[in-house]
């Protein structure tokens, strides 16, 4: 039993042995196939890790090669500041050898002027928050040319987490040089503009001057009795002048404007008085046309507004010429509404109908381009250099507004436009006209008027119109002579030259304004060959009144006049022709006095006048400062062309401009000519003023 017991035991051991041997050798099976698997993957990873490694060395070569041979230059940089690496690129441009580079201070390189600069500019990049950055400096390179580069530099961080700076530059040196010749170009184009508006300014002077003569000239000829033939041509050259006088002030304006000189300076002021000495202008120069001049402005307008007031009377001045231009009966009006109002602003639309000519709907876009009109055949009609709403389109959109036109053919035309401007004071005891308000002539009252002038044939025009208007006057000839006066006399109006002796009309003008006198607020006119803004501001700034641009018709100082003094016009008596000698300019003589030999003696006279003290005054002025010397030749250089000495002023205005433009050269030389040619022609004058005096 037992031995049974043990057989089958032993039979059960025998089996199971038998079994773990077959799952052994089942399991050494696999993991021998395991092994010869996991072989053929590490061979197969080695090759690819062998692969992987070369196309990674190729990779790394041909990127370094691309480096190497790169037009640019890289180059690496520590945290200290010193080459690590610089491509071929770089070490040739450089000029040393690696050895001369690597491990060396980046800012031994560069220039000296430039080293501390760099310093603090990578200082404050190394402390600040930004990775990449961007800098120009130049770099002496071991051959001694200097050359700039222009170089953009991202920080970096190492495997060992040390940060350094990795850069790409380029040589700039030509666009270095060509971005110095856009700067001397750029400040060149600026002197040539200064130099263009000091042109303007000074041809402005030069034109108006002697244009200044032959319209007053022109309208005091026109209203002494004439043929029927001489009145024809008398009205031919008012008609000229006139258009000469407009096209001057227009491209002036434009200049101003395309040059970008033309700076709005708001005044406050009230637009209701504005509007009414506007449109009270028209009444005395349209008196023979069949037209109503009116105007109305809004009654919710209960303050003053302010706004460029200069800029907006020259618009509205230019739109409500327009229509008296183009209508020769029925009616112009000026309408000022609002549009738009809060506590501080107002949006006024200015609105200029006429019943005149109108324009065809496919004509309408091209009225504000620059020297268009209409059609040739109102061109032909009506005259006009077309620059009149372009200026007025131009110095609205300066102002913030943008004029608009509605007009048919022969029904007439209405301009309008929507300004924005702020509110100035509460309008005190103002009253509003009204609409359709017609204008009538006032006839004179008894007024007195100070002529404050030093140059005396502007004095002898001045006073001429006055005595015509029977307008009493009283003459001084320097603002401090004007100020001597004003403290114990109280003239109605004061006509103001700005550039005197002694003391100036801007000087002159502040002194009244302070006296505790009448004289504190007596109307103050402004007269200067200006037409620059500056001027008038600094006219406004001291506190006058008005300004009056020379040369300026009688009209243009009657309306003046009338504005403040409401005075009327007279007759004055007709002279026989000039005749003038050879030695003379004989066309100026003839375009500034005309028939009017009187006039011509008063001027010839008074040039034999003066002429021997202003040539001392010239002698003693080349010893004195430039200034004096300029003051002076700035003085005398306009009557030398009032008796046809022409070439005289010619020299003067030579020498002026070279010392203004600081070539003193050989100014003694010239200004001892002027001297020698006015005593050479002092004969000629003299017999000229006799022959004058023969056949007054």
């Amino acid at each position: 039993m037992e031995l049974e017991l043990l057989k089958k035991r032993l039979d059960r051991e025998r089996a199971a042995r038998k079994q773990a041997e077959t799952i052994l050798e089942q399991k050494a099976a696999e993991l021998y196939k395991a092994n010869t698997q996991l072989h053929a993957l590490n061979e197969n990873l080695e090759e690819e890790i062998k692969l992987r490694s070369k196309e990674l060395a190729d990779s790394e070569l041909r990127y370094r090669g691309l480096v190497e041979k790169a037009s640019d230059i890289f180059f690496n940089i520590d945290d200290h500041g010193r080459f690590t690496y610089m491509n071929a690129t770089g070490i040739h441009r450089f000029g040393y050898d690696v050895e001369e580079i690597i491990g060396h201070y980046f800012s031994e390189f560069v220039l000296d002027d430039y080293k501390k600069d760099l310093i603090i500019h990578y200082a404050d990049f190394m402390s600040s928050d930004r990775t990449a950055d961007y800098k120009e400096f130049p770099i002496k390179s071991k051959p001694g040319d200097i050359f700039w580069i222009g170089q953009n530099v991202n920080r970096l961080i190492d495997d060992s987490s040390k940060t350094y700076f990795s850069a790409v530059a380029r040589d700039i040196s030509k666009q270095k040089v060509l971005k110095d010749q856009l700067e001397l170009a750029r400040e060149a184009a600026v002197k040539a503009q200064k130099a263009e508006k000091q042109f303007l300014a000074n041809m402005s002077h030069e034109i108006r001057t002697p244009l200044n003569a032959i319209i007053g000239m022109s309208h005091l000829i026109s209203d002494t009795p004439l043929s029927e033939e001489q009145n024809e041509y008398v009205d031919i050259l008012i008609s000229s002048t006139g258009i000469l006088k407009n096209l001057i002030s227009d491209i002036l304006d434009m200049s101003k404007i395309d040059a970008g000189t033309l700076v709005l300076q708001d005044k406050t002021f009230s637009i209701e008085k504005d509007v009414s000495s506007l449109v009270r202008s028209f009444l005395h120069k349209s008196k023979d046309k069949a037209v109503t001049y009116t105007y109305s402005v809004d009654p919710k307008i209960k303050n003053q507004i302010i706004t460029d007031q200069q800029l907006l009377n020259q618009v509205l001045l230019n739109l409500y010429g327009n229509g008296d231009k183009f209508t020769e009966s029925g009616s112009v009006s000026l309408e000022v509404n609002v549009v738009k109002e809060t506590a501080t602003d107002l949006n006024l639309l200015f609105s200029v109908t006429d019943t005149g000519i109108g324009i065809d709907k496919d004509e309408v876009k091209t009225v504000f381009d620059e020297f268009k009109q209409a059609n040739q055949a109102i061109r032909s009609k009506y005259g006009g250099t077309g620059l009149g709403l372009s200026i007025s389109k131009k110095l609205l959109n300066l102002m913030g507004a943008e004029i608009n036109l509605e007009s048919r053919p022969g029904k007439g035309s209405r301009f309008y436009f929507e300004l924005p401007v702020k509110k100035g004071k509460v309008l005190q005891d103002e009253k509003s006209i009204g609409s359709a308000m017609v204008f009538a002539s006032y006839e004179g009252k008894s007024k007195k008027v100070l002529v404050v002038e030093d140059n005396k044939l502007n004095v002898k025009y001045l006073t001429r119109l006055l005595e015509k208007w029977n307008i009493e006057y009283i003459v001084k000839s320097n603002g401090q002579e004007a100020v001597d006066f004003c403290q114990d006399n109280f003239p109605d109006l004061i006509l103001m030259d700005l550039q005197m002796p002694v003391l100036d009309g801007f000087e002159a003008t502040k002194m009244i304004r302070k006296m505790s006198n009448p004289n504190a607020s007596v109307p103050i006119i402004a007269l200067t060959a200006s037409t620059f803004l500056s001027k008038k501001q600094m006219a406004e700034e001291v506190g006058m009144t008005d300004f009056l641009s020379k040369p300026f018709t009688p009209d243009q100082l009657s309306a003046m006049i009338k504005v403040y003094l409401e005075a009327s016009n007279v007759d004055t008596q007709e002279v026989e022709s000039a005749h003038y000698m050879s030695d003379l300019d004989i066309d100026y003589l003839q375009s500034a006095y005309g028939s009017d030999t009187a006039y011509a003696i008063e001027i010839f006279e008074t040039y034999m006048e003066i002429i021997d003290d202003e040539i001392d005054i010239l002698s003693r002025s080349l010893k004195d400062t430039d200034e004096s010397l300029k003051a002076h030749l700035h003085k005398i250089k306009p009557i030398f062309t009032m008796v046809g000495l022409s070439h005289i002023s010619k020299i003067i205005q030579d020498i002026e401009e070279d010392l203004k433009a600081s070539k003193k050269g050989d100014t003694q030389e010239r200004c001892e000519k002027v001297i020698e040619e006015t005593k050479k022609f002092l004969p000629i004058i003299q017999t000229q003023l006799e022959r004058l005096k023969s056949i007054a």
